[in-house]
């Protein structure tokens, strides 16, 4: 059995049909697939589950919506992106709450610092301000976490070990260092 620790079924593409490549390498071709066909191809190859990251408070109720469509395939997490999080209204942060509050969500995430495109520093500062609080939301949740970043282990490393002893796990899915810095995310 496998999983899939971070899909993103919410998108409005899977509103429609979209495109997977299905086949081997040398007979791979295009086959249009909404979402429902493609959780199907997924039981059909033994990926049994998915998690499905929060990215803006919009696809936080979607991803919950979709969890209780597919309750057995889809899990939630519930998070605001660091790429979102200047655009999130800080007062919406009690909505976030709320939604972590339902009994289906397994982990706070996407979370995180994401520092590749250039932003200006009130929005480094709200990414900050949206990590923290995340973190401190999957602490009084008591759930994992699924972490987001991208050119900026110091400051994330930092802000994790100010919270290190109130953490419950995760994944960090993406970040752009080596080994080393692997390491520390692992402690």
């Amino acid at each position: 059995m496998f999983i899939d620790s971070h899909i993103y079924l919410t998108y409005s593409s899977f509103e429609g049909t979209v495109p997977c490549i299905v086949g081997s390498k040398e007979m791979e071709r295009i086959k249009y697939m909404d979402r429902l066909q493609l959780i199907k191809k997924f039981r059909d190859n033994d990926i049994l589950l998915c998690i499905e990251p929060g990215i803006d408070l919009e696809s936080n109720y979607k991803i919950l919506e979709l969890a209780n469509q597919y309750p057995d395939s889809l899990f939630p997490a519930i998070g605001v992106h660091p790429i979102r999080a200047p655009q999130t209204k800080w007062s919406k942060r009690k909505e976030l709450l709320s939604l972590a509050d339902n009994p289906s969500v397994i982990a706070i995430g996407e979370l995180g610092l994401d520092y590749h495109y250039k932003r200006l520093k009130q929005h480094r500062i709200r990414q900050k301000m949206w990590f923290a609080w995340q973190l401190k939301l999957a602490e009084k949740s008591h759930l994992p976490m699924i972490l987001h970043i991208r050119l900026a282990d110091t400051d994330t490393i930092k802000i994790l070990r100010h919270h290190k002893n109130k953490l419950n796990g995760g994944v960090c899915h993406c970040f752009n260092k080596g080994s080393d810095i692997a390491k520390i995310y692992c402690l």
